[in-house]
């Protein structure tokens, strides 16, 4: 009823509809004991008032807050000071202890509550020191096996473990014709199976809808019966100008291609050459200049490819001490610093640029007008 629970007009006020009381009873279902059973079972009445709780100056302390003991007891609710270690903490044998807490019954609780057992096997089940080399671990030969090992049977039980054995068909299962059918494969009743199979049938006609005016009241409310031009548009020529535009035509067969055999070689293509051109190139030493490949002048070619040299201030740009200042900057109230602070006029040009000056308004609009200081500041 609460995430993504597609299928009421009232959508609006449940994807990160920020800025809503409303918000405990649907985003997370902030306010409730039971928010433990809802996402990455953080077990605290608090996360209401932590978890996208936008608006507060301790925010920056929250949301992937990194470096805080008390974000141990707020995101992925971990109970260790070394939380700061653990989300995105890559390069820790710990990890695998933490983030996810791989190698416990209760994962099936905490992150996407698959509700299997098995979940703490799989879902980044990582449970080894190798975890570091997992999780977004980027810059390892080994990442293709691991996360998204794409074209493997036992992929179905690594990444969000739907519960069917097709899974590997079906999430980011790359190299499969099928994969235009599974991922995000709008317009199937299947769909409502697949992706947070949220119970209906709708859902196909919701996420990702693609080709429906009512897009735009669904995924990032954006405001603009163009935003299934815009966001994850597939299938449009314009996709290349706005999602990541990644500067070709070609854009329409990269990101969440949807609908088209190609997707195979584009999206996650694990395997290709020139996937280390796209995103997610796993399965290459190349991977660690691509994906998040921060500090390098290829990154502004690659992720977000926003066009300019300047990416690297802009997206996830690590190894400067200017990440500091755009990316999850913990430490500082200066929050619009650290959320993909893109922190220039030009953002509304390139990430989710829904071409209003309200973009506020649009990506994770908490009601707030703070909230263009902080999340996606365009």
């Amino acid at each position: 009823e609460y995430i993504h629970k597609l299928g009421k007009s009232e959508l609006d006020e449940y994807i990160h509809k920020l800025g809503k009381s409303e918000l405990d009873e649907y985003i997370h279902k902030l306010g409730k004991s039971e928010l433990d059973e809802y996402i990455h079972k953080l077990g605290k009445s608090e996360l209401d008032e932590y978890i996208h709780k936008l608006g507060k100056s301790e925010l920056d302390e929250y949301i992937h807050k990194l470096g805080k003991s008390e974000l141990d007891e707020y995101i992925h609710k971990l109970g260790k000071s070394e939380l700061d270690e653990y989300i995105h903490k890559l390069g820790k044998s710990e990890l695998d202890e933490y983030i996810h807490k791989l190698g416990k019954s209760e994962l099936d609780e905490y992150i996407h509550k698959l509700g299997k057992s098995e979940l703490d096997e799989y879902i980044h089940k990582l449970g080894k020191s190798e975890l570091d080399e997992y999780i977004h671990k980027l810059g390892k030969s080994e990442l293709d096996e691991y996360i998204h090992k794409l074209g493997k049977s036992e992929l179905d039980e690594y990444i969000h473990k739907l519960g069917k054995s097709e899974l590997d068909e079906y999430i980011h299962k790359l190299g499969k014709s099928e994969l235009d059918e599974y991922i995000h494969k709008l317009g199937k009743s299947e769909l409502d199976e697949y992706i947070h199979k949220l119970g209906k049938s709708e859902l196909d006609e919701y996420i990702h809808k693609l080709g429906k005016s009512e897009l735009d009241e669904y995924i990032h409310k954006l405001g603009k019966s163009e935003l299934d031009e815009y966001i994850h548009k597939l299938g449009k020529s314009e996709l290349d100008e706005y999602i990541h535009k990644l500067g070709k035509s070609e854009l329409d067969e990269y990101i969440h291609k949807l609908g088209k055999s190609e997707l195979d070689e584009y999206i996650h293509k694990l395997g290709k050459s020139e996937l280390d051109e796209y995103i997610h190139k796993l399965g290459k030493s190349e991977l660690d200049e691509y994906i998040h490949k921060l500090g390098k002048s290829e990154l502004d070619e690659y992720i977000h490819k926003l066009g300019k040299s300047e990416l690297h201030q802009y997206i996830q740009k690590p190894g400067k001490s200017e990440l500091n200042q755009y990316i999850q900057k913990p430490g500082k109230s200066e929050l619009d610093e650290y959320i993909h602070k893109l922190g220039k006029s030009e953002l509304d040009e390139y990430i989710h640029k829904p071409g209003k000056s309200e973009l506020d308004e649009y990506i994770h609009k908490p009601g707030k007008s703070e909230l263009d200081e902080y999340i996606h500041k365009p």
